[in-house]
């Protein structure tokens, strides 16, 4: 038995090799219409290329176009790349490099129904931001350590006045005139 499982592992390997196996990503851009928010939508997503977009949209209500920088930035529809009519659309992102999506109402793109897409170079696994290509050497030298101060003196509250004799002498006087007073009243 333990054979046959180590084959069908073995067939499996074989077979994800054969057919490419591929770490694309399907990004569902669904809800298109007026209330979708693509500021909320975008937050945390990374698209590189190869990654998938699906569009669900409300089809004749709600159609959609792919245009330039340009025509995206004024909602000018008049030249689009691509019209997406269908309720369910799926793009590739093929390449890097921004891609522009709003909706074919330019009254709906006005009011910010559009979405901006980057597209990033797919991963290297070989890559790490920490090792560069090159050797980096500051262009200026770092200045010399200073060695810091040493520690302050901790804070020492001033001392405490002592009262005189005469302002003791006085307060016990008054305290004791209070109490005769209070003994006669009873």
């Amino acid at each position: 038995m333990t054979k046959l499982r180590m084959a069908a592992a073995l067939l499996a390997i074989v077979a994800a090799l054969a057919l490419g196996v591929s770490a694309e990503t399907h990004h569902i851009v669904g809800g298109w219409g007026p209330d979708f928010n693509a500021t909320a939508w975008l937050v945390g997503r990374f698209f590189t290329v190869g990654d998938k977009l699906r569009f669900e949209h409300g089809g004749a209500d709600e159609k959609m176009v792919e245009v330039d920088g340009a025509d995206f930035a004024t909602c000018n529809l008049k030249n689009p790349i691509r019209m997406l009519k269908d309720p369910v659309s799926h793009v590739a992102l093929e390449e890097e490099g921004v891609r522009y999506f709003t909706s074919g109402d330019p009254e709906s793109c006005r009011k910010g129904l559009k979405l901006p897409v980057t597209i990033n170079r797919p991963h290297d696994h070989d890559f790490d931001p920490w090792k560069p290509d090159e050797p980096w050497e500051p262009d200026v030298p770092s200045p010399p350590h200073k060695v810091p101060p040493p520690p302050y003196e901790p804070y020492k509250p001033p001392p405490t006045p002592t009262p005189s004799p005469a302002a003791v002498l006085l307060h016990a006087g008054f305290g004791l005139f209070l109490a005769a007073a209070f003994w006669i009243s009873i």
